[in-house]
């Protein structure tokens, strides 16, 4: 049944259709499938099939998260972080957003590294956000090799490393960052040859 729900929300063989993958996927999670209880949170959370709920994606998410599931953790952390459906704690989304990162979760990682750089939910770490951002950047997300450049570059968290900064801001750059292809113009601009 969680499989007829990704086909409807994806077209998959069949006309694309948010009410009845959410149908479907609410089927599945009644007999408890975390996949399809993840999927139905995604649905109430998104407003795809059914009415936006906040109250119901988060109850939806709470079996997959005992069961470990870091998608699950990650999208909580993420509700807590911008105060979706639950009143905005900073503390309690970094917390979750790093148990999600230490799991595998690569756009917790990233978070995390964002978090640890501005100091939200956290005290700012830039060292610790760079170990973040490289963990992140080392899957191929794009924006957290931008972001390793930058640190880089200015010297934050680690000594500056113009050439170093410059491998990262080209891996960002292959990966379709528009802003590392931006910053590799600039320093090739000032004299700084970016190959």
């Amino acid at each position: 049944m969680d499989a007829l729900g990704s086909f409807y929300t994806y077209g998959i063989g069949v006309r694309h259709n948010f009410r009845l993958a959410a149908s479907w996927y609410r089927k599945a999670a009644k007999q408890g499938n975390l996949n399809a209880q993840f999927n139905l949170s995604l649905c109430y959370a998104d407003g795809h099939g059914v009415p936006t709920d906040y109250p119901q994606a988060i109850r939806w998410l709470q079996t997959p998260i005992r069961k470990g599931m870091r998608e699950a953790v990650y999208m909580l952390g993420r509700f807590y972080r911008f105060g979706q459906g639950v009143k905005k704690d900073a503390r309690k989304g970094f917390r979750l957003l790093s148990r999600a990162a230490q799991h595998g979760h690569v756009d917790a990682m990233f978070s995390v590294g964002y978090c640890l750089s501005q100091g939200e939910g956290t005290s700012p770490d830039s060292q610790k956000a760079l170990r973040w951002y490289k963990r992140a950047a080392s899957t191929g997300h794009k924006e957290a090799a931008y972001n390793v450049g930058n640190f880089l570059e200015r010297g934050r968290g680690t000594k500056p490393n113009l050439a170093s900064a410059k491998v990262w801001y080209r891996m960002s750059a292959r990966l379709g960052d528009a802003d590392a292809t931006r910053t590799l113009n600039r320093l090739a601009s000032k004299g700084h040859k970016s190959r």
